[in-house]
């Protein structure tokens, strides 16, 4: 006998919904990260790895069946 799978078990996939970055305290970090390297002349905040170190952002996925994604991919572009 065959068990009726709820529609988030199953086959499906991951799909990204939003990502938040944290805006308020990555700015916070940006800026300490820059007084550390003030001493690199000519360069602008931002322009180099070091100045994202430490910083965060949240990724919020939903998991989608394979029936829901197949619907969607039916519907065609917006």
């Amino acid at each position: 006998m065959r068990e009726k799978l709820k529609p988030e078990e199953g086959a499906g996939k991951w799909v990204l919904k939003e990502i938040d970055y944290d805006g308020v305290k990555n700015t916070f970090v940006m800026l300490a990260n820059r007084l550390g390297s003030l001493g690199d002349e000519g360069r602008m905040l931002g322009s180099d790895g070091k100045d994202y170190t430490n910083t965060t952002r949240t990724l919020i996925q939903e998991w989608l069946p394979l029936a829901e994604m197949r619907a969607i991919f039916h519907q065609g572009p917006r």
